[in-house]
């Protein structure tokens, strides 16, 4: 499954010297800037889109926080951890 190698990324780039803020700016802003789409994702803002994850601690005290999700928003839809965790399991269930 895609995307479950991030957060070691991240860690890895705090190691290497980034900031915390820098780290998941560099996921978040950076890559709408990189895009050049700034004006549809990346940041939270009227007219973009409605993607964010929603976590139970703050991640710029630590970055493993971003494993404590209490769900996701995707185009505009909140799915909560517990649906989340519903599905990959029956994605596991598939394989």
């Amino acid at each position: 499954m895609p995307g479950f190698s991030v957060l070691r990324e991240m860690k890895a780039m705090e190691a290497a010297g980034m900031t915390r803020l820098a780290v998941l700016q560099s996921a978040t802003k950076n890559v709408g800037e990189y895009y050049q789409a700034v004006d549809r994702f990346g940041l939270v803002a009227p007219g973009h889109r409605a993607d964010l994850l929603l976590l139970t601690a703050n991640p710029l005290q630590d970055l493993g926080h971003l494993a404590r999700r209490a769900g996701v928003m995707v185009r505009g839809k909140w799915i909560p951890e517990a649906e989340l965790q519903a599905r990959l399991a029956r994605l596991a269930a598939t394989r």
